[in-house]
């Protein structure tokens, strides 16, 4: 390969990762535990779940549950190369919710942060001042504009919590893991946060 190769190879894979993380629904991200959790899709296909019925047409509609095959055809385009760099990926990404008490602690944060039925009654008065009291300090929040699973409608009227100020970083491409996504912009936004 070339060196102009190695960069575009290296973009798609930053590009891919971000892509993964921001549209592979949690469900999906553990490894396959028998012939029931295989999707081959199909109009008479009964998918096991809305996850798995979310995921195949997140895959489809870029391509990608035919990687190789040419656009035109329904297939994503990718080189070879870009197949490989699209599998590690995957891999990737299911080997950490694989990893014991990923996928159930993953989950549990958002059912219990959002459902009152699951949290803990002795901490409610804590929790709802944690969510309703001001914050006296500057605060700086990022969204990735193309989050998945939180909508960035939910920064709207974040600034009233903060009377020393907030800054909203809108990230346009990047999904829920801003961090990861795009680790220099961030980096570079909180410094300065930081510095001011």
């Amino acid at each position: 390969m070339t060196a102009t190769t190695d960069v575009l190879l290296d973009a798609f894979r930053r590009d891919t990762r971000a892509w993964l993380e921001a549209n592979c629904p949690a469900e999906m991200r553990q490894p396959v535990r028998n012939e029931a959790d295989v999707c081959w899709g199909g109009k008479r296909f009964s998918f096991q779940s809305d996850a798995q019925r979310q995921w195949m047409q997140r895959m489809g509609e870029r391509g990608w549950t035919v990687p190789t095959w040419p656009r035109d055809y329904g297939g994503g385009g990718l080189t070879h190369a870009q197949a490989a760099v699209l599998r590690e990926e995957m891999a990737a990404l299911k080997a950490t919710f694989a990893k014991p008490g990923v996928l159930s602690a993953a989950l549990a944060y958002y059912r219990h942060t959002f459902n009152p039925a699951l949290q803990v009654a002795e901490l409610a008065d804590l929790q709802a001042k944690l969510l309703n009291d001001p914050i006296q300090v500057p605060g700086l929040i990022f969204h990735g504009a193309r989050d998945g699973c939180i909508g960035v409608e939910t920064l709207d009227g974040m600034e009233a919590v903060f009377p020393k100020g907030l800054k909203k970083v809108v990230v346009p491409d990047a999904g829920h893991f801003v961090h990861q996504e795009k680790p220099e912009l961030v980096n570079e936004q909180l410094v300065a946060f930081l510095e001011s």
